[in-house]
């Protein structure tokens, strides 16, 4: 939506209805979650849909100006900008961080804010911006498998079915560019 908006990319009305139909197998995966205002399901669900229209929006900066630098420079002013950003929550935390933390997070910091947004910016650099986001929905197929081989996780029928429908449509999506 966003980048029909501000980039005047053209969505053909195939690509509207694969990625409402990757959206319906989102919603269709975590149908079976009770939702509550009392409890945290509130919190969680509105921070979810805050970090969506953030992200969104961060993928239409960052496809405006992805033909004006190359991808080491826009995972440099990224990872600034988020370094200033996080440094007060890092200091808070520092004195309670163990060496394994550390090690941990700069594990982190190095697979994810370099090789993950390194192939993000190339991806992006060569689809729209919203064949990118549409094709981002495989985060959630992969976050559940992943949920499911590491912690043990049970993996819903409406999970598959969704998941299902989440990989089907960004195939399609991909071979119809």
């Amino acid at each position: 939506i966003l980048g029909f908006l501000f980039l005047k990319e053209k969505v053909l009305n195939l690509h509207k209805l694969l990625i409402f139909i990757s959206f319906t197998g989102l919603c269709i995966a975590y149908s079976d979650r009770s939702f509550s205002i009392m409890d945290d399901d509130l919190i969680g669900m509105t921070s979810a849909l805050m970090a969506a229209v953030i992200y969104a929006l961060t993928v239409i900066i960052f496809k405006s100006r992805v033909t004006h630098f190359n991808q080491i420079e826009m995972i440099f002013y990224q990872n600034l900008a988020g370094g200033i950003l996080f440094l007060p929550l890092f200091l808070i935390g520092f004195p309670v961080m163990t060496s394994s933390d550390f090690v941990l997070s700069s594990t982190y910091a190095i697979v994810g804010g370099l090789g993950v947004f390194y192939l993000f910016f190339l991806g992006l650099k060569y689809l729209k911006a919203y064949l990118a986001s549409a094709i981002m929905y495989l985060e959630v197929v992969s976050a559940v498998v992943l949920g499911y081989l590491i912690l043990g996780e049970v993996i819903t029928p409406r999970m598959m079915i969704g998941g299902s429908m989440i990989i089907i449509s960004s195939f399609l999506l991909n071979q119809s560019k």
